[in-house]
């Protein structure tokens, strides 16, 4: 029963890259840089393949996903969990940082900072954990 867990998370892993790949080539089609939706289906790809133990994509996805958004809080936060797991603690702790820098400079002052983070950190988790759920789930009814 294990084996075919990994199967559907690396189904589902198939299907959040499918429809990243599409949001992407609807983006350069029309000149623009990838959106909120495209970010958010990059950070559920990072954690389905931690899940999976595929930490180098999870760094190289998570490292893209800093590097076209920015200015996402979010990207930032997911960039140093992921280098965190990987056992790289400066770096990792730099990210977390730049983190909480983006999310003071997007209009919360630097006292509620930190506790405003933290809600929207636990929120986006586990709407980044739910979506790659779902795209297990997905994954697991295109192989029946």
């Amino acid at each position: 029963h294990a084996e075919a867990s990994v199967d559907e998370q690396t189904a589902g892993i198939r299907v959040i890259r499918d429809e990243l790949h599409a949001k992407k080539a609807e983006h350069i089609a029309v000149g623009e840089k990838e959106g909120s939706v495209a970010l958010g289906l990059r950070l559920a790809l990072v954690w389905a393949l931690l899940r999976t133990r595929r930490e180098a994509e999870a760094e190289a996805e998570a490292s893209e996903a800093e590097s076209l958004h920015s200015e996402s809080a979010l990207a930032a936060l997911v960039w140093g969990r992921c280098l965190l797991r990987l056992g790289r603690r400066a770096a990792g702790y730099e990210a977390l940082r730049l983190a909480l820098r983006r999310s003071a400079g997007a209009g919360t002052s630097v006292g509620t900072a930190s506790s405003s983070a933290a809600t929207d950190t636990a929120a986006v988790v586990a709407a980044v954990r739910r979506e790659a759920g779902a795209a297990v789930d997905a994954g697991r009814r295109a192989r029946e």
